[in-house]
């Protein structure tokens, strides 16, 4: 029984939304970590953040659940992966790279460092190491040559549900039992096994496709937002009383591939699965198509967020979000730079 019965041809609004709110909470994440980290942990100012940092965590695999609900909804050939999103999301992490090249180049002039060696160079090293921040770019890349299997995976749902079980054990279980101490003389064990093809942010991507594939009913997303709020709750105190414990910030049980933050973020996207799909926005449409450009540019702006400090790195945060739409915006009006930076 073929599982890919969502619509092929209409553009999901609700998962547009997803990807505008993940984005911004992709800045969140990174405008707000240098105080997460920092900030005395005792305090009424880094319990707020504390938030704010683990609500932020759940962007990454929000993007990954979208990216498989696209990308599995329906067949595509290698040449068709390869030309459609392959080559156009290299388009235009190549070209944000040349930028973050341009300005590692220009900051060599000041200090008389400045020659054709090292301006080549500083371009080099920014397209092949990129930034911190791009790798998620080249795992999306990994997830999208994978595609035309994992499409083969989906077209039956008894497939799908295997994959999607070893994929919990492999990805989520096992690490799971690796970190408990009471469990530590099983790890050799564990890590003979090697099932990486069925580890890693594949769970999410095919997790994506398998929830749309669910004829979905609106007390679905009543079920998600209870959920997603007692885990997300349980998740909150259980990592901000280990950290005032230990007096450093924890983060382990709110990792992108831990047991609760699957849980939080399959939950969220499920919480939106239920929204209107007529919904219309002339909003949504230039803020989905400015994704990639705002993700690869906005750590171009970061210092002046982390020059923050307390609570004021959360405005600084929305500040940053919407100066990168301005800047976008502004792109947009060249028909040359839109298509290197945003399409």
């Amino acid at each position: 029984m073929n599982s890919n019965n969502i619509p092929t041809s209409s553009r999901s609004t609700w998962m547009d939304c997803i990807k505008i709110i993940a984005t911004f909470l992709i800045m969140v994440n990174h405008g707000v970590s240098h105080v997460w980290t920092s900030h005395p942990i005792d305090t009424f100012t880094w319990k707020i953040i504390h938030m704010f940092f683990l609500m932020s965590r759940i962007a990454v695999p929000l993007f990954f659940i979208c990216s498989g609900a696209g990308m599995l909804r329906k067949e595509h050939s290698i040449s068709q992966i390869f030309i459609k999103n392959i080559f156009r999301l290299l388009k235009i992490y190549v070209a944000w790279m040349l930028v973050y090249g341009a300005i590692d180049c220009i900051s060599l002039f000041p200090k008389h460092l400045a020659s054709p060696r090292t301006c080549i160079n500083a371009f080099v090293k920014s397209i092949i190491f990129g930034q911190y921040h791009t790798w998620f770019i080249l795992t999306l890349l990994s997830l999208y040559l994978i595609t035309p299997f994992l499409f083969q995976i989906t077209r039956t749902r008894e497939s799908m549900n295997y994959f999607l079980i070893l994929s919990f054990i492999f990805t989520i279980l096992f690490p799971w039992i690796r970190s408990l101490s009471i469990f530590s003389r099983l790890t050799e064990t564990l890590d003979n096994f090697n099932m990486n093809f069925v580890c890693g942010y594949t769970l999410y991507y095919v997790a994506g496709h398998y929830i749309c594939t669910i004829p979905w009913k609106k007390v679905y997303s009543q079920i998600a937002a209870i959920i997603f709020f007692i885990s997300f709750g349980i998740t909150y105190v259980s990592s901000m009383n280990l950290s005032i414990t230990s007096n450093v910030p924890y983060q382990d049980s709110f990792m992108e591939l831990s047991p609760l933050m699957t849980i939080i973020s399959l939950s969220a996207f499920c919480i939106f699965r239920g929204l209107d799909e007529q919904l219309k926005s002339r909003i949504i449409k230039p803020l989905i198509t400015y994704g990639f450009a705002l993700y690869l540019m906005h750590p171009l702006f970061l210092q002046y967020v982390q020059k923050l400090s307390g609570l004021y790195t959360l405005c600084g945060t929305v500040a940053l979000y919407f100066s990168c739409v301005y800047i976008c915006f502004l792109i947009s009006r060249s028909k040359l730079l839109s298509r290197l930076l945003l399409r």
